[in-house]
């Protein structure tokens, strides 16, 4: 679903100069819920970039790391659904552009960090592979049961962590999925932005312009009215 289908629900675009007072509370209530979920969104990636730069194999550490991306993706689709209820007006347009151009650059951030954590995890995946096909022949050569007890223990526990880091890569690679679809969304809204900047200051220039020719029409009316009122006294 595209930003354009958000946006055939968002309240009109006013054509002239005047801002009901009511529209501008609105605008302005939905400027600053956008505005906190922005800077609780942009402290969230930094978050995950923080953990993201520290690599772990410890599965706590990379749960912790996940749970953060997931949340962040849920601020990011709060963002999304809020954007769209912005009045479209001259004067709140100048707000939703700066705000769409940083959640933006954020979302560009998230969508980075993702793809390295995941390239990270899927590294993970493949150093337990290798480490449990090492560790496979070695249960061969144990001259004590207890040696190849062990050894098999610690191949399932290889074993067991390499599964749950598989299943963990595959839910970072759905996130992304969704980091990424997001920024296509907002990337469709900028083009939506501009188009209706565009249609404001064509309404504006239309005003104008039939104030102008309404104005020279009731001068022309007047000395019209001016001149007939001279023949009739004559």
């Amino acid at each position: 679903m595209s930003f354009a289908d958000f946006a055939g629900t968002a309240p009109p675009m006013t054509a002239g100069r005047s801002i009901p007072v009511a529209s501008m509370s609105k605008s302005t209530s939905v400027q600053d819920k956008l505005s906190s979920k922005l800077d609780q969104f942009q402290r969230q990636v930094i978050e995950v970039k923080r953990q993201a730069a520290t690599v772990s194999s410890s599965l706590d550490v990379q749960q912790d790391l996940e749970d953060r991306i997931k949340y962040a993706c849920l601020i990011q689709d709060e963002i999304t659904k809020l954007m769209p209820q912005l009045p479209r007006t001259a004067a709140g347009d100048v707000g939703r552009r700066k705000l769409l151009k940083d959640f933006d650059a954020t979302s560009s951030q998230l969508e980075k960090v993702v793809q390295q954590v995941s390239n990270a995890q899927m590294r993970h995946v493949h150093n337990l592979e290798a480490e449990a096909a090492a560790s496979s022949g070695t249960t061969l050569h144990a001259s004590m049961n207890g040696q190849v007890i062990e050894f098999k223990q610690l191949d399932n526990e290889i074993a067991h962590n390499e599964a749950l880091i598989e299943e963990r890569a595959r839910d970072i690679d759905r996130i992304q999925q969704s980091v990424v679809q997001v920024n296509e969304i907002f990337r469709d809204l900028a083009v939506i932005v501009g188009e209706q900047q565009t249609a404001i200051n064509d309404a504006h220039t239309h005003v104008e312009e039939s104030l102008a020719q309404t104005q020279l029409g009731l001068s022309e009316v007047k000395k019209a009215a001016a001149s007939q009122s001279s023949c009739v006294l004559m």
